[in-house]
């Protein structure tokens, strides 16, 4: 399982969760007490293919933090915008990319700061990031999107608002 952390109801205290690579499946603690309870009380939800990624983040600046996945095989985005925990067409749901290859390891963040979580990358052939810092979900030139050179290839990436900034 790999562990996820989320506002899944938009409350101010962030709860956990896990998404199952082998059955695709997500289990949300949507009351917070740390021990699964079951449907209605916690969330389950199987959203993403086989050999997608998990992200999550706040896609619409809502406060509520709902799934997405990153797709390394195509390097497609596809976030569940409107919180159902069905991946639906693009006109539904947000497909974001090409914004990454094979081999990177997605992250997500409010880069620019306005309420609204954003895509990119880590790079570990090149210890390079690449940031979607405008939000469109394509690769842009610098200054419109960010890339910067950190880390090692075999360091675990991890993101955070360091200085409280927002």
């Amino acid at each position: 399982d790999i562990p996820v952390v989320g506002r899944w109801n938009g409350v101010a205290t962030p709860r956990i969760g896990v998404y199952r690579p082998s059955t695709r499946q997500w289990a949300l603690d949507l009351n917070g007490n740390g021990v699964w309870n079951g449907t209605p009380t916690d969330r389950t939800m199987v959203f993403g293919i086989a050999g997608d990624l998990p992200v999550v983040g706040d896609w619409t600046g809502t406060g509520i933090t709902r799934v997405g996945v990153f797709r390394p095989s195509n390097g497609m985005w596809y976030l569940d915008k409107d919180n159902d925990g069905l991946l639906e067409a693009c006109t539904i749901d947000i497909c974001q990319g090409p914004f990454g290859i094979n081999g990177d390891r997605p992250v997500v963040g409010d880069w620019s700061g306005n309420g609204k979580t954003k895509i990119g990358v880590y790079r570990p052939s090149n210890n390079r990031w690449y940031i979607d810092y405008n939000g469109d979900g394509k690769v842009n030139a610098v200054p419109t999107d960010r890339v910067w050179a950190f880390g090692l290839a075999t360091d675990q990436q991890i993101v955070g608002d360091w200085t409280g900034d927002g």
